[in-house]
């Protein structure tokens, strides 16, 4: 404080003992003049010090005579002396400013500053420069009450009530640089300390005040350099604390340098002298505890996360608190290394110690939805978002802008949303941030990725676009665009996207997550399955099963993959066993909207009876695909067909509408044509769309229409003249386990229908079906299920039990 407190001490000592003798002198004689005697020796010996033996007298004086304004004042500035600032403001509460002797005021005011209570200081300084207009003391304690009271704009108006001449001297310009450090105007702050030092070279007051600004303005060095040339300005634990600013600023530094591709290498070396000043310091040292805060931030931002977990462990072990940003920086670390319960541990450790810090939130939100407490996810965003004006005032509070905590709040709930598989309201929440903020860029890039997840790859690019003209740098934008040229199959821009962001984004998260989802799309695939089963009846077989398997090679030249596929019949007739083996060779070929395959297949007994078989689909919008496919010596062949050595030959067109993940229909027609002269003509209409839909658990519904005719009656094979199928189902799908890329996905269904057969009449049909899904990581995928079923041919009802198994893995 640049007030001179002795001073002020001696000044109101010395009014208050004339006040009292004064009194005394007035009054000669009678009880009151035992009253001021020993008020007066009251006052001196608070003026000796004494102040609880003076209090005590006063005390007595004011039971004897409780109306006695003089010994009010007197108890009042004494109690100020012996800093009993509750008994102060107790005392102040019977006084009325603008009657009270401006001693004091004066006493009052300053106690109530002290014990910051800065709105009583404000009232009785500003009383007291009422009485004292031209007190330079008085003005400027005023000045400081008001910025200690948030208004340092009237602060800095009193203080200009100085005469010019004295609001150049050092007092006044120490009350200046308090002022600006109040509005954390630090440079400003240290020209008014150089100023005063001018005027009083060794002012301790001026200068440990520039030390503390030059350390607010990221200057340690500069102010350890200071404190060396005056020692004894700062205590121990500030001088430790400039210490650790110095290693923690060329850390920071570091982390935040331009040159991203190694900016490894100046953390490394910002890390490697924390540790040498560690080896040398004292451990229970306040320099050596927060070089050991330091050493795990820094960790975490060299991506070194095992060595960052590891410090942080043995600092909870020491017993060590932590701070909130260490906590967060482990928190960091864990869920990098996919331990999202710790994560959760170490930032609620954090949020306990720093509950406003947006950044621990967000990841705390993260963890949670890692571990599937969605509804506690999503509170967080939401409730930041209620706690915060839509709008905000910037600068002096004249301009209005935006509140962009708010917004980033908005958009992470609109996001969390999607987490939670709410796609369609976290297309309405970002779309409604986009619309009242169009140059948005975080809520316009996370609108792409929910219409990417969507399935409309198409608009998604249009956003990634948008981004990315108005930010090219941009890392997030540019690796969902990368991942939408995968969805797309534009895999040569997909991978120069990949590149490119390696070369400017080599530590960014986003990055490796493309690039591991460029490996595992350039690894051979898998793809297997598998059906087999019992039925009570022998039209397709008592015991049967099919295998198809087909294994991919890598990417040739982007856009094809060579396979080679077996395709496995077999089943039971009542008159003997018939089995169907046959291999291909084929080519796949995928750019854009088009995706074709062709092969040639053949038996593999012989390698003889060649066939064909070739598929093409085109993307229309994000919304439509149609396609065909032609089979020469065709897969789709029932079994007794073949086993009497009767080939066929099958053509179909398709379409498909995929309005989202919550509808979607297909159609589709073919003609299979058999070389025993029979000709059938099919048609098939799907449509499926989500009933209830709750994280982890949804409920789908879907019809079926089938109708097939044909040429002949009286074929080997079934072959109804005319028959029509109408099925109604539902499908209960619920996740029980997911972490990561781990997931357990439970489906039970079945459905019920009619199945109506020219010459048979109608019978009802139905399925029940069960289905385990195993997603075992980003490269392997199983599925098993079970289903029981009944169907009718040629009028008789058929009753069967079937097993299926799937594989789909990259290697």
């Amino acid at each position: 404080m640049p007030m001179n407190t002795s001073r002020t001490s001696t000044s109101c000592a010395t009014t208050l003992l004339w006040a009292v003798l004064i009194a005394s002198t007035s009054l000669a004689a009678g009880p009151a003049s035992d009253v001021l005697a020993r008020q007066a020796d009251a006052v001196e010996m608070a003026r000796a010090g004494k102040l609880n033996s003076a209090l005590d007298i006063l005390a007595g004086l004011r039971s004897e005579t409780p109306d006695n304004l003089p010994l009010l004042h007197d108890e009042t500035v004494i109690l100020a002396w012996a800093g009993r600032h509750d008994d102060v403001a107790r005392n102040a509460a019977q006084l009325d400013p603008q009657a009270t002797p401006i001693y004091v005021l004066k006493a009052i005011a300053k106690s109530a500053r002290d014990s910051q209570r800065f709105d009583q200081a404000v009232e009785w300084y500003t009383a007291a420069l009422g009485a004292q207009p031209h007190s330079m003391d008085i003005r400027i304690g005023l000045a400081m009450a008001q910025a200690d009271a948030g208004d340092t704009a009237a602060g800095r108006d009193t203080l200009n009530g100085l005469p010019g001449d004295l609001r150049n001297g050092a007092d006044a310009l120490m009350t200046s640089a308090y002022l600006h450090q109040k509005e954390r105007a630090f440079i400003p702050a240290i020209s008014n300390y150089d100023a005063v030092l001018a005027l009083e070279p060794n002012r301790t007051d001026a200068l440990r005040g520039k030390v503390l600004a030059l350390r607010r303005t990221l200057l340690p060095r500069q102010a350890l350099a200071l404190e060396t040339r005056h020692p004894g300005l700062l205590t121990a634990e500030e001088i430790a604390r400039i210490e650790a600013d110095i290693y923690a600023l060329a850390l920071r530094h570091a982390i935040q340098s331009p040159d991203q591709k190694y900016s490894f290498m100046h953390v490394n070396r910002a890390l490697n002298a924390i540790d040498e000043r560690i080896s040398t310091e004292e451990p229970a040292s306040q320099l050596a505890r927060r070089l050991r805060y330091d050493r795990i931030v820094g960790l975490v931002e060299a991506m070194r996360w095992e060595q960052a977990i590891r410090y942080y462990e043995e600092l909870l072990d020491s017993g060590d608190p932590g701070s909130a940003f260490v906590h967060h920086a482990a928190g960091r670390a864990y869920l990098t290394r996919h331990r999202p319960e710790e994560a959760e541990t170490a930032l609620r450790r954090g949020e306990a110690m720093d509950p406003a810090d947006r950044m621990i939130q967000l990841d705390l939100f993260y963890a949670l939805v890692e571990l599937e407490r969605l509804e506690e996810a999503l509170a967080i965003p939401d409730r930041m978002a209620a706690r915060l004006n839509e709008i905000e005032r910037v600068g002096n509070a004249r301009v209005s802008q935006p509140n962009r905590v708010r917004m980033q709040s908005e958009i992470m709930a609109g996001i969390g949303r999607a987490y939670a598989d709410r796609l369609h309201e976290a297309q309405e929440r970002l779309e409604a941030l986009v619309a009242a903020a169009p140059n948005n860029l975080d809520a316009r890039y996370e609108l792409g990725n929910v219409y990417r997840w969507r399935g409309w790859i198409d608009r998604a690019e249009a956003e990634y676009k948008q981004v990315l003209t108005l930010d090219p740098n941009r890392v997030g934008a540019y690796t969902g665009r990368a991942h939408n040229a995968l969805d797309r199959r534009e895999y040569r821009a997909a991978e120069e996207t990949l590149r490119t962001a390696q070369r400017k984004y080599v530590t960014a998260a986003a990055v490796w997550d493309l690039d591991r989802r460029w490996i595992i799309h350039n690894y051979n695939q898998l793809i297997v399955e598998a059906r087999w089963g019992e039925s009570t009846g022998t039209t397709f077989g008592s015991d049967q099963y099919t295998l198809d398997a087909l294994w991919f090679t890598r990417p040739l030249r982007y856009n094809y993959r060579l396979y080679v596929r077996t395709f496995d019949s077999r089943a039971e007739f009542d008159d003997g066993n018939h089995s169907r083996r046959r291999a291909a060779l084929g080519t796949e070929w995928r750019h854009g909207p088009w995706r074709a395959t062709g092969e040639i297949n053949f038996d593999r007994a012989g390698i003889d009876n060649p066939g064909f078989a070739g598929r093409v689909d085109y993307r229309l919008t994000d919304q439509w695909t149609i396609g065909g496919d032609v089979e020469l010596d065709s897969y789709a062949t029932q079994l007794r067909a073949d086993r009497a050595g009767i080939k066929s030959n099958r053509i179909s067109i398709d379409g498909a509408f995929h309005r989202d993940e919550r509808y979607n229909a297909s159609a589709r027609v073919w003609l299979q044509d058999y070389d025993d002269g029979n000709s059938v003509l099919g048609v098939l209409v799907t449509a499926r769309t989500q009933l209830y839909d709750r994280f982890r658990y949804r409920l789908d519904g879907y019809a079926t229409g089938r109708a097939v005719t044909s040429s002949r009656r009286d074929a080997v094979y079934f072959n109804p003249e005319q028959a029509v199928e109408g099925l109604i189902g539902a499908d209960n799908i619920w996740r029980q386990y997911r972490r990561y890329d781990t997931v357990l996905t439970h489906r039970l269904g079945g459905n019920l229908g009619v199945f109506n057969q020219k010459n048979f009449g109608s019978d009802a049909i139905w399925t029940i079906e069960y289905e385990l899904s195993w997603d075992v990581n980003d490269q392997l995928a199983l599925r098993a299920g079970v289903e029981r079923s009944r169907r009718v041919y040629d009028g008789g009802p058929e009753d069967a039990t079937f097993w299926h198994a799937g594989i789909n893995g990259r290697f």
